[in-house]
């Protein structure tokens, strides 16, 4: 869970990505806000599971990895020329999804 203002700064999941819209919006949320988040043991939501299908059950394409770590790394520079100007360490510790073959 976040909060809504994290939508109100960064905007909303980006519609060009078909799987990888959420791990854009984490990698915005992390190199823009430099937002922390933590891992919580307990259950908040429900998945729905359609017959088996879900955003891990469906391939990738390249393109859309391609896309992906462009705008991640685009995020990245632009968090770091912010740090440079306020002379910041950049930060650590984002996991990135990977491209699994």
């Amino acid at each position: 869970m976040w909060r809504r203002k994290l939508h109100d700064k960064l905007g909303y999941f980006d519609e060009k990505f078909k799987a990888l819209s959420d791990a854009e919006w984490w990698a915005r949320c992390y190199y823009l806000a430099g937002s922390r988040f933590q891992w919580v043991n307990e259950f908040y939501t429900a998945y729905l599971w359609r017959n088996g299908q879900n955003l891990w059950t469906r391939k990738i394409s390249k393109a859309e990895w391609k896309l992906y770590f462009k705008k991640a790394q685009r995020h990245k520079k632009t968090r770091n020329n912010k740090n440079k100007k306020d002379n910041k360490k950049p930060p650590k510790g984002l996991i990135q999804p990977r491209m699994v073959k």
